[in-house]
């Protein structure tokens, strides 16, 4: 009886220490329609899917499995139109309309007005 006892003891005090180690840790709040970001590190891509033939830049979000961000470039200039070219960036992202669905399941897709890019 008392190794009984103990067994239930012990499976309760690891279903409690379990639980902690599951909490969601990474930020789950919504996106915003804008937002500016200064030095930020990217890699160039193309998107030509839903006839929307534009330069993009990628940003791999940090302390997650699939979070990328896009930004949909207008004029992107003609010196960093290589795919996979990374690049350090300033400009500012906007929600549109206009904008594609997003393809993969952690990414956000904006309108990209750049204020700055260098190679990285």
């Amino acid at each position: 009886m008392k190794l009984l006892q103990l067994f239930t003891l012990l499976f309760i005090i690891t279903s409690f220490s379990c639980a902690k180690e599951t909490e969601n840790i990474i930020d789950t709040s919504a996106p915003v329609d804008e937002f500016e970001v200064t030095n930020s590190e990217g890699t160039v891509s193309y998107w030509d899917a839903n006839g929307l033939n534009k330069y993009t830049i990628n940003v791999y979000i940090e302390g997650t499995i699939d979070g990328l961000t896009t930004g949909i470039v207008d004029d992107l200039p003609e010196d960093f139109r290589t795919v996979g070219l990374s690049v350090i960036f300033s400009g500012k992202y906007e929600k549109s309309s206009d904008n594609p669905q997003p393809i993969l399941g952690g990414q956000s897709v904006y309108s990209l007005t750049l204020s700055s890019i260098e190679l990285k």
